[in-house]
Protein backbone atom coordinates (compact mmCIF):
# COMPACT_ATOMS: atom_id res chain seq x y z
CA UNK A 1 0.00 0.00 0.00
CA UNK A 2 1.14 3.74 -0.98
CA UNK A 3 0.22 5.02 1.84
CA UNK A 4 0.74 8.99 0.74
CA UNK A 5 -0.55 8.36 -2.82
CA UNK A 6 -3.96 6.59 -1.28
CA UNK A 7 -4.45 8.12 1.62
CA UNK A 8 -3.10 11.02 2.27
CA UNK A 9 -3.93 14.56 1.21
CA UNK A 10 -1.50 17.32 1.45
CA UNK A 11 -2.06 21.34 2.15
CA UNK A 12 -0.34 24.16 2.27
CA UNK A 13 -2.10 26.97 3.80
CA UNK A 14 -5.62 25.37 2.97
CA UNK A 15 -4.48 25.44 -0.69
CA UNK A 16 -3.27 22.21 -2.74
CA UNK A 17 -0.74 22.75 -5.89
CA UNK A 18 3.02 23.79 -5.11
CA UNK A 19 4.65 21.77 -2.26
CA UNK A 20 1.11 19.70 -1.19
CA UNK A 21 -1.01 17.49 -2.81
CA UNK A 22 -2.55 18.07 -6.57
CA UNK A 23 -6.09 19.08 -7.40
CA UNK A 24 -6.03 15.97 -9.58
CA UNK A 25 -4.52 13.72 -6.58
CA UNK A 26 -6.93 14.93 -4.07
CA UNK A 27 -9.54 14.10 -6.12
CA UNK A 28 -8.58 11.17 -7.05
CA UNK A 29 -7.96 9.88 -3.32
CA UNK A 30 -11.04 11.67 -2.32
CA UNK A 31 -12.96 9.71 -4.82
CA UNK A 32 -11.28 6.29 -4.13
CA UNK A 33 -12.10 6.75 -0.68
CA UNK A 34 -16.05 7.55 -1.24
CA UNK A 35 -16.27 4.53 -2.78
CA UNK A 36 -14.68 2.34 -0.25
CA UNK A 37 -16.42 -0.59 0.76
CA UNK A 38 -15.06 -0.97 4.52
CA UNK A 39 -17.69 -1.69 6.69
CA UNK A 40 -16.39 0.77 8.70
CA UNK A 41 -16.78 3.10 5.97
CA UNK A 42 -14.34 6.51 6.29
CA UNK A 43 -12.33 7.00 9.15
CA UNK A 44 -11.53 10.72 7.94
CA UNK A 45 -8.93 11.97 10.47
CA UNK A 46 -7.30 15.66 10.39
CA UNK A 47 -4.47 15.94 13.01
CA UNK A 48 -3.59 18.75 15.24
CA UNK A 49 -2.21 21.71 12.96
CA UNK A 50 0.27 22.07 16.24
CA UNK A 51 2.50 19.39 14.21
CA UNK A 52 5.12 19.28 11.31
CA UNK A 53 3.61 18.02 8.43
CA UNK A 54 6.42 15.20 8.37
CA UNK A 55 5.03 14.47 12.22
CA UNK A 56 1.65 14.03 10.76
CA UNK A 57 2.52 11.47 8.14
CA UNK A 58 4.00 10.15 10.60
CA UNK A 59 1.14 10.00 12.55
CA UNK A 60 -0.95 8.84 9.40
CA UNK A 61 1.54 5.61 9.04
CA UNK A 62 0.88 4.67 12.59
CA UNK A 63 -3.18 4.75 12.61
CA UNK A 64 -3.54 3.44 9.10
CA UNK A 65 -3.21 -0.37 10.81
CA UNK A 66 -5.66 0.80 13.93
CA UNK A 67 -8.25 1.93 11.19
CA UNK A 68 -8.22 -0.32 8.94
CA UNK A 69 -8.05 -3.43 11.50
CA UNK A 70 -11.11 -1.93 12.64
CA UNK A 71 -12.49 -2.07 9.27
CA UNK A 72 -12.51 1.21 7.91
CA UNK A 73 -10.95 2.97 5.15
CA UNK A 74 -8.44 5.43 6.76
CA UNK A 75 -8.05 9.60 4.95
CA UNK A 76 -5.80 11.91 6.04
CA UNK A 77 -5.77 15.27 6.15
CA UNK A 78 -2.16 16.65 5.98
CA UNK A 79 -0.60 20.58 6.30
CA UNK A 80 1.90 22.36 7.07
CA UNK A 81 2.36 24.38 10.79
CA UNK A 82 5.07 23.15 13.14
CA UNK A 83 3.38 25.48 15.62
CA UNK A 84 4.05 23.57 18.99
CA UNK A 85 7.74 22.96 18.18
CA UNK A 86 7.91 26.75 17.56
CA UNK A 87 5.81 27.71 20.89
CA UNK A 88 8.00 25.32 22.81
CA UNK A 89 11.37 26.06 21.88
CA UNK A 90 10.03 30.32 22.03
CA UNK A 91 9.95 29.22 25.42
CA UNK A 92 12.50 27.74 26.00
CA UNK A 93 14.06 31.07 25.01
CA UNK A 94 11.87 33.46 27.29
CA UNK A 95 12.90 30.78 30.15
CA UNK A 96 16.47 31.89 30.11
CA UNK A 97 15.75 35.70 29.12
CA UNK A 98 17.05 37.46 32.25
CA UNK A 99 14.55 40.33 31.28
CA UNK A 100 11.44 38.12 31.68
CA UNK A 101 12.74 36.88 35.23
CA UNK A 102 12.98 40.22 36.47
CA UNK A 103 9.65 41.47 34.93
CA UNK A 104 8.55 37.79 36.43
CA UNK A 105 9.90 38.64 39.98
CA UNK A 106 8.09 41.76 39.78
CA UNK A 107 5.08 41.53 38.74
CA UNK A 108 4.77 38.56 41.48
CA UNK A 109 5.87 40.70 44.41
CA UNK A 110 3.17 43.32 43.98
CA UNK A 111 0.80 40.94 43.36
CA UNK A 112 1.80 39.22 46.58
CA UNK A 113 1.69 42.67 48.28
CA UNK A 114 -1.91 43.73 46.40
CA UNK A 115 -3.31 40.64 46.08
CA UNK A 116 -5.70 38.27 47.82
CA UNK A 117 -4.98 36.03 51.51
CA UNK A 118 -5.09 32.90 49.17
CA UNK A 119 -1.93 33.70 46.74
CA UNK A 120 1.46 33.53 49.56
CA UNK A 121 4.78 32.74 49.30
CA UNK A 122 6.38 28.97 50.16
CA UNK A 123 7.18 30.64 53.90
CA UNK A 124 4.51 31.76 56.02
CA UNK A 125 1.62 34.68 55.81
CA UNK A 126 1.19 37.56 53.91
CA UNK A 127 4.42 39.82 54.29
CA UNK A 128 6.31 39.72 51.48
CA UNK A 129 10.29 39.05 52.02
CA UNK A 130 11.31 40.25 48.84
CA UNK A 131 14.45 39.15 49.06
CA UNK A 132 13.70 36.10 49.59
CA UNK A 133 11.24 35.73 47.34
CA UNK A 134 14.07 36.73 44.52
CA UNK A 135 16.18 33.80 45.72
CA UNK A 136 13.45 31.69 45.41
CA UNK A 137 12.44 32.79 41.97
CA UNK A 138 16.15 32.10 41.13
CA UNK A 139 16.18 28.33 42.66
CA UNK A 140 12.77 27.89 40.42
CA UNK A 141 13.82 29.25 37.24
CA UNK A 142 17.21 27.74 37.94
CA UNK A 143 15.44 24.12 38.16
CA UNK A 144 16.71 23.56 41.82
CA UNK A 145 13.22 23.86 43.68
CA UNK A 146 10.88 21.43 43.08
CA UNK A 147 7.69 24.07 43.19
CA UNK A 148 7.04 28.06 42.31
CA UNK A 149 8.04 30.15 45.03
CA UNK A 150 4.12 31.31 44.95
CA UNK A 151 1.21 29.21 45.68
CA UNK A 152 -2.32 29.14 46.87
CA UNK A 153 -4.13 28.35 49.84
CA UNK A 154 -7.83 27.05 49.73
CA UNK A 155 -9.93 30.28 49.65
CA UNK A 156 -11.71 31.75 52.44
CA UNK A 157 -15.40 32.05 52.75
CA UNK A 158 -15.36 35.27 51.30
CA UNK A 159 -12.53 35.63 49.15
CA UNK A 160 -11.02 39.63 49.84
CA UNK A 161 -8.45 41.69 47.74
CA UNK A 162 -6.09 44.10 49.30
CA UNK A 163 -6.55 47.74 47.18
CA UNK A 164 -8.10 45.87 44.30
CA UNK A 165 -9.44 49.22 43.64
CA UNK A 166 -5.67 51.16 42.96
CA UNK A 167 -5.58 53.39 40.45
CA UNK A 168 -2.76 52.00 37.66
CA UNK A 169 -1.11 55.21 37.93
CA UNK A 170 -1.20 55.18 41.65
CA UNK A 171 -0.01 51.69 41.44
CA UNK A 172 2.76 52.34 38.93
CA UNK A 173 4.18 55.01 41.84
CA UNK A 174 4.09 52.81 44.31
CA UNK A 175 6.01 50.52 42.19
CA UNK A 176 8.66 53.34 40.89
CA UNK A 177 9.77 54.44 44.23
CA UNK A 178 10.83 50.92 45.46
CA UNK A 179 12.58 50.00 42.30
CA UNK A 180 15.86 51.25 43.77
CA UNK A 181 15.28 48.78 46.15
CA UNK A 182 16.16 45.82 43.51
CA UNK A 183 19.45 46.85 42.11
CA UNK A 184 19.16 43.52 39.73
CA UNK A 185 16.07 44.55 38.03
CA UNK A 186 17.37 48.06 37.67
CA UNK A 187 20.59 46.34 36.11
CA UNK A 188 18.55 44.34 34.05
CA UNK A 189 16.20 46.84 32.64
CA UNK A 190 18.76 49.23 31.98
CA UNK A 191 20.36 46.02 30.38
CA UNK A 192 17.36 45.89 27.89
CA UNK A 193 17.68 50.28 27.21
CA UNK A 194 21.38 50.15 25.86
CA UNK A 195 20.53 46.54 24.22
CA UNK A 196 17.88 48.09 22.53
CA UNK A 197 19.57 51.65 22.16
CA UNK A 198 17.00 53.54 24.13
CA UNK A 199 20.46 54.80 26.22
CA UNK A 200 24.21 54.47 26.07
CA UNK A 201 26.06 52.28 28.80
CA UNK A 202 27.87 55.37 29.73
CA UNK A 203 24.56 57.24 31.09
CA UNK A 204 23.53 54.45 33.26
CA UNK A 205 26.95 53.66 34.69
CA UNK A 206 27.12 57.33 35.32
CA UNK A 207 23.93 57.11 37.49
CA UNK A 208 25.44 53.92 39.27
CA UNK A 209 23.65 51.17 37.51
CA UNK A 210 26.10 48.24 36.16
CA UNK A 211 23.76 47.62 32.98
CA UNK A 212 23.46 43.55 32.58
CA UNK A 213 24.16 42.30 28.89
CA UNK A 214 20.45 40.79 27.77
CA UNK A 215 18.60 40.05 25.20
CA UNK A 216 16.06 41.78 23.59
CA UNK A 217 13.26 39.54 23.15
CA UNK A 218 10.50 41.35 24.29
CA UNK A 219 8.11 42.50 21.45
CA UNK A 220 8.46 45.89 19.97
CA UNK A 221 5.47 47.01 21.12
CA UNK A 222 6.24 46.41 24.69
CA UNK A 223 9.13 47.87 24.65
CA UNK A 224 8.47 51.12 23.06
CA UNK A 225 5.66 50.81 26.66
CA UNK A 226 8.62 50.69 28.94
CA UNK A 227 11.00 52.39 27.20
CA UNK A 228 9.40 55.44 25.08
CA UNK A 229 11.58 56.82 22.65
CA UNK A 230 10.38 60.08 23.77
CA UNK A 231 10.42 59.46 27.81
CA UNK A 232 10.62 61.51 30.76
CA UNK A 233 13.87 60.09 31.67
CA UNK A 234 15.35 59.79 35.17
CA UNK A 235 17.76 58.03 36.58
CA UNK A 236 20.40 56.90 34.18
CA UNK A 237 18.64 58.50 30.88
CA UNK A 238 15.74 55.37 32.09
CA UNK A 239 11.77 56.80 32.17
CA UNK A 240 11.54 54.44 35.43
CA UNK A 241 8.00 55.57 35.99
CA UNK A 242 7.07 54.16 32.27
CA UNK A 243 8.79 50.85 33.81
CA UNK A 244 6.29 51.10 36.59
CA UNK A 245 3.64 51.72 34.67
CA UNK A 246 4.71 48.33 32.01
CA UNK A 247 4.45 46.22 35.79
CA UNK A 248 1.48 47.66 37.40
CA UNK A 249 -0.59 46.53 33.84
CA UNK A 250 0.78 43.31 34.56
CA UNK A 251 -0.35 43.15 38.59
CA UNK A 252 -3.59 44.57 37.69
CA UNK A 253 -4.60 42.04 35.38
CA UNK A 254 -3.52 39.13 37.08
CA UNK A 255 -5.82 40.81 40.15
CA UNK A 256 -8.84 41.27 38.13
CA UNK A 257 -8.49 37.69 36.76
CA UNK A 258 -8.96 36.56 40.34
CA UNK A 259 -11.42 38.89 41.08
CA UNK A 260 -14.02 37.85 37.85
CA UNK A 261 -12.31 33.70 38.77
CA UNK A 262 -10.83 33.60 35.37
CA UNK A 263 -7.19 33.25 37.09
CA UNK A 264 -5.33 29.59 36.00
CA UNK A 265 -3.91 29.52 39.41
CA UNK A 266 -1.20 32.66 40.98
CA UNK A 267 2.11 31.09 39.56
CA UNK A 268 0.58 30.60 35.79
CA UNK A 269 -1.59 33.19 35.98
CA UNK A 270 1.36 35.78 36.27
CA UNK A 271 3.58 34.08 33.78
CA UNK A 272 0.46 34.46 31.53
CA UNK A 273 -0.11 38.01 32.10
CA UNK A 274 3.49 39.05 31.11
CA UNK A 275 3.45 36.84 28.06
CA UNK A 276 0.52 38.56 26.96
CA UNK A 277 1.86 42.00 27.49
CA UNK A 278 5.51 41.39 26.83
CA UNK A 279 6.12 38.34 24.59
CA UNK A 280 2.98 37.35 22.24
CA UNK A 281 5.06 37.78 19.39
CA UNK A 282 7.34 35.20 20.20
CA UNK A 283 4.93 32.79 22.31
CA UNK A 284 3.28 32.41 18.68
CA UNK A 285 0.13 34.38 18.42
CA UNK A 286 0.23 35.08 15.25
CA UNK A 287 1.44 31.74 13.54
CA UNK A 288 -1.83 30.15 16.07
CA UNK A 289 -4.05 32.71 14.18
CA UNK A 290 -2.73 31.67 10.83
CA UNK A 291 -3.07 28.42 11.35
CA UNK A 292 -6.46 28.33 12.45
CA UNK A 293 -6.83 30.28 8.53
CA UNK A 294 -4.76 27.13 7.47
CA UNK A 295 -7.26 25.02 8.74
CA UNK A 296 -10.61 26.93 8.23
CA UNK A 297 -11.61 29.92 5.89
CA UNK A 298 -8.25 29.12 3.85
CA UNK A 299 -9.15 25.51 3.51
CA UNK A 300 -12.99 26.09 1.81
CA UNK A 301 -14.26 28.31 -0.72
CA UNK A 302 -11.88 28.55 -3.87
CA UNK A 303 -11.01 25.94 -6.66
CA UNK A 304 -7.70 24.93 -5.23
CA UNK A 305 -8.60 24.75 -1.40
CA UNK A 306 -8.54 21.09 -0.11
CA UNK A 307 -11.93 20.70 1.52
CA UNK A 308 -13.92 22.32 -1.52
CA UNK A 309 -11.70 20.02 -4.17
CA UNK A 310 -12.53 16.83 -1.24
CA UNK A 311 -15.96 17.98 -1.08
CA UNK A 312 -16.52 18.80 -4.90
CA UNK A 313 -15.19 15.03 -5.58
CA UNK A 314 -17.85 13.53 -3.03
CA UNK A 315 -20.56 15.32 -4.46
CA UNK A 316 -19.81 13.82 -8.30
CA UNK A 317 -20.09 10.57 -6.71
CA UNK A 318 -23.24 11.57 -5.43
CA UNK A 319 -24.45 12.76 -8.88
CA UNK A 320 -23.05 9.66 -10.69
CA UNK A 321 -25.54 7.66 -8.01
CA UNK A 322 -22.52 6.20 -5.41
CA UNK A 323 -23.89 5.81 -2.27
CA UNK A 324 -22.19 7.60 0.97
CA UNK A 325 -20.32 5.35 2.86
CA UNK A 326 -20.81 5.82 6.88
CA UNK A 327 -18.31 8.68 7.37
CA UNK A 328 -16.64 9.66 10.79
CA UNK A 329 -14.73 12.87 11.34
CA UNK A 330 -12.00 12.61 13.87
CA UNK A 331 -9.93 15.63 15.00
CA UNK A 332 -7.16 16.04 17.23
CA UNK A 333 -6.60 19.39 18.73
CA UNK A 334 -6.65 21.96 16.04
CA UNK A 335 -8.45 19.27 13.83
CA UNK A 336 -11.40 20.18 15.81
CA UNK A 337 -11.16 23.84 14.12
CA UNK A 338 -10.97 21.97 10.38
CA UNK A 339 -13.73 19.95 11.50
CA UNK A 340 -16.39 22.73 12.28
CA UNK A 341 -15.24 24.40 9.09
CA UNK A 342 -15.45 21.09 6.98
CA UNK A 343 -19.15 20.59 8.46
CA UNK A 344 -20.87 24.39 7.46
CA UNK A 345 -18.93 23.80 4.27
CA UNK A 346 -20.57 20.49 3.77
CA UNK A 347 -23.52 21.62 4.50
CA UNK A 348 -23.69 23.78 1.42
CA UNK A 349 -21.71 21.43 -1.34
CA UNK A 350 -23.12 18.27 0.13
CA UNK A 351 -25.94 18.80 2.33
CA UNK A 352 -27.07 15.13 2.15
CA UNK A 353 -24.18 13.65 4.06
CA UNK A 354 -23.79 12.60 7.65
CA UNK A 355 -20.47 12.43 10.19
CA UNK A 356 -20.36 10.98 12.78
CA UNK A 357 -17.73 13.41 15.17
CA UNK A 358 -14.85 12.00 17.55
CA UNK A 359 -12.99 15.09 18.94
CA UNK A 360 -9.64 14.89 21.02
CA UNK A 361 -8.67 17.55 22.76
CA UNK A 362 -10.42 19.71 20.97
CA UNK A 363 -8.90 22.93 20.95
CA UNK A 364 -11.50 25.12 18.76
CA UNK A 365 -13.40 27.70 20.95
CA UNK A 366 -16.80 26.44 23.05
CA UNK A 367 -18.46 29.00 20.93
CA UNK A 368 -17.31 27.86 17.28
CA UNK A 369 -18.62 24.69 18.48
CA UNK A 370 -21.86 25.49 19.56
CA UNK A 371 -22.49 27.60 16.64
CA UNK A 372 -21.36 25.21 14.23
CA UNK A 373 -24.28 22.44 16.00
CA UNK A 374 -26.81 25.09 15.26
CA UNK A 375 -25.92 25.57 12.01
CA UNK A 376 -25.08 22.24 11.12
CA UNK A 377 -26.54 19.60 13.42
CA UNK A 378 -28.67 17.72 10.58
CA UNK A 379 -25.59 16.91 9.33
CA UNK A 380 -24.38 15.30 12.74
CA UNK A 381 -25.34 11.83 13.95
CA UNK A 382 -22.67 10.24 16.69
CA UNK A 383 -20.49 12.52 18.59
CA UNK A 384 -18.27 11.36 21.48
CA UNK A 385 -15.18 13.89 22.79
CA UNK A 386 -12.26 12.45 24.84
CA UNK A 387 -10.52 14.76 26.94
CA UNK A 388 -8.69 15.11 30.05
CA UNK A 389 -9.92 15.93 33.79
CA UNK A 390 -8.91 18.98 34.74
CA UNK A 391 -6.80 17.90 37.70
CA UNK A 392 -5.36 15.81 34.77
CA UNK A 393 -4.80 18.97 32.34
CA UNK A 394 -3.31 20.82 35.26
CA UNK A 395 -0.67 18.29 35.47
CA UNK A 396 0.36 18.23 32.06
CA UNK A 397 3.25 20.90 31.28
CA UNK A 398 3.73 22.46 28.03
CA UNK A 399 7.38 23.67 29.35
CA UNK A 400 8.30 22.71 32.23
CA UNK A 401 9.35 25.34 35.13
CA UNK A 402 7.63 28.60 32.56
CA UNK A 403 4.44 27.09 31.60
CA UNK A 404 3.17 24.13 34.14
CA UNK A 405 -0.15 23.84 32.56
CA UNK A 406 -1.12 22.14 29.34
CA UNK A 407 -1.18 23.46 26.06
CA UNK A 408 -5.14 24.05 25.72
CA UNK A 409 -4.67 25.86 29.13
CA UNK A 410 -1.77 28.10 27.58
CA UNK A 411 -4.02 28.73 23.84
CA UNK A 412 -6.93 29.54 26.50
CA UNK A 413 -5.02 32.29 28.53
CA UNK A 414 -2.39 33.51 26.35
CA UNK A 415 -2.85 33.43 22.45
CA UNK A 416 -6.49 32.79 21.83
CA UNK A 417 -6.75 37.00 22.32
CA UNK A 418 -9.39 37.24 25.23
CA UNK A 419 -7.86 35.91 28.36
CA UNK A 420 -9.38 32.74 29.80
CA UNK A 421 -11.62 31.28 26.61
CA UNK A 422 -13.53 28.81 26.89
CA UNK A 423 -11.76 25.79 24.58
CA UNK A 424 -14.02 22.73 24.02
CA UNK A 425 -11.82 19.92 25.49
CA UNK A 426 -11.32 21.78 28.80
CA UNK A 427 -13.17 20.64 31.38
CA UNK A 428 -12.79 23.77 33.73
CA UNK A 429 -15.15 25.57 31.98
CA UNK A 430 -17.84 23.06 31.69
CA UNK A 431 -17.17 22.23 35.87
CA UNK A 432 -18.20 25.66 36.78
CA UNK A 433 -22.11 27.18 35.98
CA UNK A 434 -21.73 29.96 38.04
CA UNK A 435 -18.68 31.81 36.56
CA UNK A 436 -19.26 30.22 32.74
CA UNK A 437 -22.98 31.11 32.04
CA UNK A 438 -23.01 31.99 28.74
CA UNK A 439 -25.80 30.62 26.31
CA UNK A 440 -23.58 28.54 24.44
CA UNK A 441 -21.90 27.22 27.62
CA UNK A 442 -25.19 26.02 28.89
CA UNK A 443 -26.12 24.39 25.12
CA UNK A 444 -22.53 22.67 25.25
CA UNK A 445 -23.75 21.27 28.73
CA UNK A 446 -27.15 20.33 27.56
CA UNK A 447 -25.13 18.75 24.33
CA UNK A 448 -22.05 16.56 26.17
CA UNK A 449 -24.77 15.59 28.30
CA UNK A 450 -26.88 13.43 25.59
CA UNK A 451 -25.33 10.15 25.47
CA UNK A 452 -21.96 9.44 27.01
CA UNK A 453 -20.66 12.13 24.65
CA UNK A 454 -17.32 13.29 26.97
CA UNK A 455 -14.69 10.95 28.09
CA UNK A 456 -12.70 12.43 30.63
CA UNK A 457 -8.92 11.17 30.79
CA UNK A 458 -8.47 8.96 33.14
CA UNK A 459 -11.80 7.05 32.20
CA UNK A 460 -13.00 3.23 31.79
CA UNK A 461 -16.79 4.08 31.02
CA UNK A 462 -16.48 0.39 28.83
CA UNK A 463 -16.38 -0.19 25.34
CA UNK A 464 -15.68 2.96 22.87
CA UNK A 465 -15.58 5.16 26.23
CA UNK A 466 -11.57 4.39 27.58
CA UNK A 467 -9.08 7.14 28.09
CA UNK A 468 -5.80 6.83 29.75
CA UNK A 469 -4.32 10.11 27.86
CA UNK A 470 -2.37 12.23 30.41
CA UNK A 471 -0.90 14.71 27.92
CA UNK A 472 -2.59 16.42 25.16
CA UNK A 473 -0.56 14.87 22.39
CA UNK A 474 -1.28 11.44 23.96
CA UNK A 475 -4.79 11.11 22.44
CA UNK A 476 -3.53 9.99 18.72
CA UNK A 477 -1.31 7.38 20.28
CA UNK A 478 -3.16 6.38 24.15
CA UNK A 479 -3.76 2.72 23.48
CA UNK A 480 -7.17 2.64 25.60
CA UNK A 481 -7.90 5.73 23.53
CA UNK A 482 -7.11 3.86 20.17
CA UNK A 483 -9.11 0.79 21.36
CA UNK A 484 -11.84 2.83 22.00
CA UNK A 485 -11.50 4.55 18.15
CA UNK A 486 -11.58 0.58 16.99
CA UNK A 487 -14.32 -0.16 18.46
CA UNK A 488 -16.84 3.12 17.67
CA UNK A 489 -15.31 2.42 14.27
CA UNK A 490 -16.28 -0.95 14.23
CA UNK A 491 -19.36 -0.79 16.46
CA UNK A 492 -20.93 2.68 16.79
CA UNK A 493 -21.15 4.50 20.05
CA UNK A 494 -23.32 1.66 21.70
Amino acid sequence: MDLVREHIIHSRGGRLGTGASSKDDASRIAAQAFKTTAPGGIALHFHGGLVSSSSAQGIAARLTEHYQSAGAYPLFFVWESGLLEAIRNNLKDILQDKVFHELLKKASEWVLKKGTGTIVTRGSGQTVEVDRLRRDFDLWLSGQAAEPPIRETAPPAAQTFKNLQTDEEELANEIAAEIELDPVFEQTIAGLAVASQRVASVTTRGAGIEPLPVQVLIDAGALEQMLPHQPATTKGGIPWLSVARFVAKVVIATLQRYLNKRDHGAYTTIVEEVLRAAYLDKVGQVIWNQMKKDAGADAFGAADAVGDVVLQAWKRCLDEGTSAPRITLIGHSTGAIYINAWLRRSAQLTPGLKYDLVLLAPACRTEEYVAMLSQCGAQIGQVRMFAMQDAVEQQDRLVPILYPRSLLYFVSGVVEGEVDIPLLGMQRFLADPATFDQGYMNQLRQHLDQGDRAVWSIADLGPGKHSASVAHGDFDNDAATLDSLAHILSNGFN
